[in-house]
C-alpha cells in the first residue's frame, strides 16, 4: 500500500509524490480531508492513460467533471497529470482546487491549489472568491475578507456562498 506525505506551506497541505513511509503524514491528510478516500484516489491513478500531453489530461479531467461532477478522483488525477506536463499553468490548479473544495470539502487542499494558481498568474476574480470560501470554512475571516475584496476588484460580482454577509466576522 502506498502512503502519501503532505507538504505544509503557509498552513496549506498538499499531497506530494507517493512514498512508502510516513504514516503520520497520511493520517494528517485524512484528518484535514475526511471525505477524500486515498484508496479511491489510488485506483483512479491506475486508470491514467500513460505518456499523453497536457491537453489530453486537461480535457480528460474536464470530461470527468462534466460527467460526474467535482467529486471525481479521475478528474483529480488527470488534472494532476496536466499540471505535471505544464507546471506553470495556473488554470489546472484552480480546477483542481474546485474538485477539492466543491467535491470533497478539502478546504486546506483547495486553498493550496487556488494559492498556487494565483502565484502562477491565474488571477481571475473567481479564483479569489473560491479561495475566500476556503478561508471562511477554515475560520480565517480576515483572509476571507481580503480575498472577497480582491475578487470584487477583479470583476467577480456573484456571491452564491453569501460571503459578503459573512464579512467582518
Amino acid at each position: 500500500m502506498l502512503l502519501f506525505t503532505t507538504a505544509k506551506c503557509q498552513d496549506q497541505y498538499a499531497i506530494a509524490e507517493p512514498i512508502k513511509t510516513q504514516l503520520q503524514s497520511e493520517e494528517t491528510f485524512i484528518a484535514t480531508c475526511p471525505n477524500f478516500l486515498i484508496n479511491e484516489y489510488e485506483m483512479a491513478k491506475k486508470r491514467i492513460v500513460a505518456n499523453q500531453n497536457f491537453n489530453f489530461y486537461f480535457n480528460k479531467a474536464w470530461q470527468y467533471v462534466n460527467k460526474n461532477g467535482e467529486k471525481s478522483y479521475d478528474a483529480i488525477v488527470n488534472f494532476e497529470q496536466a499540471i505535471k506536463r505544464n507546471p506553470t499553468n495556473g488554470g489546472p490548479y484552480s480546477d483542481l482546487g474546485n474538485c477539492y473544495r466543491g467535491g470533497f470539502q478539502c478546504f486546506s487542499k483547495a486553498k493550496y491549489n487556488y494559492s498556487k494558481a494565483i502565484e502562477l498568474g491565474y488571477t481571475e476574480g473567481f479564483v479569489y472568491y473560491n479561495r475566500a470560501i476556503c478561508y471562511y470554512e477554515l475560520k480565517q475571516f480576515e483572509l476571507m475578507n481580503k480575498d472577497l475584496t480582491m475578487a470584487k476588484n477583479r470583476g467577480w460580482n456573484s456571491d452564491p456562498y453569501n460571503l459578503s454577509g459573512k464579512m467582518n466576522k
